[in-house]
């Protein structure tokens, strides 16, 4: 019996022996198992690592973008108000410069008004002129009637030349009267 005991006995230590070897068998093949999770994940770790530097760098490169966005935005808000602020003046004048506009339209009107009477006056006064001219050729031509009929008159009235003589000349100048300029012939013929 005892060598059945002891035969019992080293077939449980080899059992349990063989238990252990499959086991630290066991124990290596997780442990391979393991390390190739190990590495797997410190692969993934490296790479969500890698990843993660992109995105930070990403992420600083929107911030960047984002800030240059909200400075050019601001300065577009600012030119923006400039142009209201401009554009408000503008209004303001192109009202300003039609309410000008509609008081030199009325003046305007008024002034073309004006001249029209102005013209039709001178139009009236250009056709007085001309009948008065035309009058004035008839009253001339009627003096010129007029005038040749008195010279008619006077030539039929003038005293006829009266037909000198000859008087003997006695070498000296008749006298005149000084104021009549007639002669008054010579002192002889006076006192005869």
């Amino acid at each position: 019996m005892e060598s059945q005991v002891q035969e019992q006995e080293i077939d449980a230590m080899f059992t349990k022996f063989t238990d252990a070897f499959a086991y630290i068998r066991q124990t290596f093949v997780n442990a391979n198992q393991f390390a190739e999770q190990v590495k797997a994940l410190q692969a993934q770790v490296t790479q969500l690592s890698q990843d993660f530097e992109q995105l930070k760098q990403h992420n600083a490169a929107l911030d960047s973008a984002v800030n240059a966005l909200t400075s050019e935005r601001d300065e577009w808000k600012r030119k923006a108000e400039e142009v209201n602020v401009t554009n408000a003046a503008l209004e303001k004048a192109r009202s300003d410069a039609e309410k000008n506009a509609t008081g030199w339209y009325e003046a305007h009107h008024a002034l073309e008004d004006e001249h029209d009477k102005l013209k039709s006056q001178l139009g009236n006064r250009e056709n007085d002129l001309r009948e008065a001219l035309e009058e004035n050729a008839k009253l001339k031509a009627e003096l010129e009637r007029i005038t040749g009929q008195i010279n008619q008159i006077y030539q039929g009235l003038a005293p006829r030349p009266m037909v000198v003589e000859d008087v003997p000349h006695r070498g000296e100048n008749q006298p005149r009267d000084p104021e009549t300029q007639q002669f008054r012939g010579w002192p002889e013929a006076q006192s005869a």
